[in-house]
C-alpha cells in the first residue's frame, strides 16, 4: 500500500489493486464507472494488449486510475517492446 491507502491516518480505508487483466480497456471503463462512480479507485493491473488499446486513454479521463499496474510476459505481447515502453 502506498501512503495514500488511508487518508487523514484512518486504519479503516484501505485500497487495493483492482485487476483488470482480463478485459479490455473499455470494458474496464465501464465496470468502474458503474461501481465507483465517485473515482476513488486508483489503482489497476492491466494487460499489456489492454496497454495499447486506443480505449485505454479513455478509461484514464473517465475514471479516478491514477496507478496503472501492467504484467508483461514477451510470450503474450507480440508487439515491439519499444512500442510497450513508450506508451
Amino acid at each position: 500500500m502506498h501512503p495514500g491507502s488511508c487518508p487523514n491516518g484512518s486504519s479503516d480505508w484501505k485500497q487495493g489493486i483492482f485487476d483488470f487483466s482480463l478485459m479490455g480497456g473499455g470494458t474496464a471503463a465501464l465496470i468502474l464507472r458503474e461501481t465507483d462512480p465517485a473515482g476513488r479507485v486508483s489503482d489497476i493491473k492491466i494487460s499489456a494488449p489492454t496497454l495499447i488499446e486506443p480505449s485505454f486513454g479513455r478509461l484514464l479521463k473517465e475514471t479516478g486510475v491514477q496507478d496503472i499496474w501492467v504484467e508483461c510476459h514477451p510470450q503474450l505481447f507480440r508487439g515491439k517492446p519499444f512500442t510497450f515502453l513508450q506508451r
